[in-house]
């Protein structure tokens, strides 16, 4: 690897980072009016993660405040745990809680620990798998909607997105490689924690 290739690694890695924390500093209502959410999303090498991994959490706020639970803050260690499983049920092909591939990423507590998540009294986890219909393309709006309302519609996905007791959570999304049918399809995870506070 030259200095070049270097030097545009560490600046992706750069602007990836800076777009994280932007999203992560706004809150929920001035989130909502970025102009980006209301774009067709880009199923290519421009597709924001970080927009929809964050607005994962903005879109679960809202839904909390209007049932009077307290604001959860995005963490980062829990988006690493969330993309350690999203990534793995893409490459094993499958789609559950327990990852019977890899015994060192088998359960919520082993990608906590992987992703140096400590300290924590509270962990949960949501998952979704979805499609992107390739000839009616959504918003980066309409997505999030679209993972946040199967949560909603699910009674113990619901539970977890309206825990008192959660404080913090991080989100990944991972598409497959492949489109199927005219379908783009995906897997969501959404990692909630609570840390001990001293």
């Amino acid at each position: 690897m030259n200095s070049i290739q270097l030097y545009f690694i560490t600046l992706s890695l750069f602007v990836s980072f800076s777009l994280l924390a932007q999203y992560e500093s706004l809150n929920q209502n001035d989130f909502i009016k970025l102009p980006t959410l209301k774009e067709e999303i880009s199923l290519d090498e421009n597709f924001d993660y970080d927009l929809v991994n964050v607005g994962v959490m903005h879109f679960t706020n809202i839904y909390r405040q209007s049932k009077n639970r307290n604001l959860l803050s995005y963490n980062i260690n829990l988006e690493k745990s969330a993309s350690l499983h999203s990534a793995e049920m893409k490459k094993y092909n499958f789609f559950d809680h327990i990852n019977r591939r890899n015994k060192n990423l088998k359960d919520l507590d082993d990608r906590a620990d992987e992703a140096a998540y400590e300290k924590y009294s509270e962990l949960s986890e949501n998952l979704y798998y979805g499609y992107i219909d390739l000839r009616n393309i959504a918003t980066y709006e309409e997505l999030i909607k679209t993972i946040l309302k199967a949560f909603q519609d699910s009674k113990p996905h619901n539970e977890n997105l309206l825990n008192k007791d959660l404080k913090e959570m991080g989100a990944s999304i991972v598409f497959k490689n492949n489109s199927e049918d005219g379908f783009l399809y995906y897997y969501v995870t959404q990692s909630f924690g609570t840390r001990f506070t001293f």
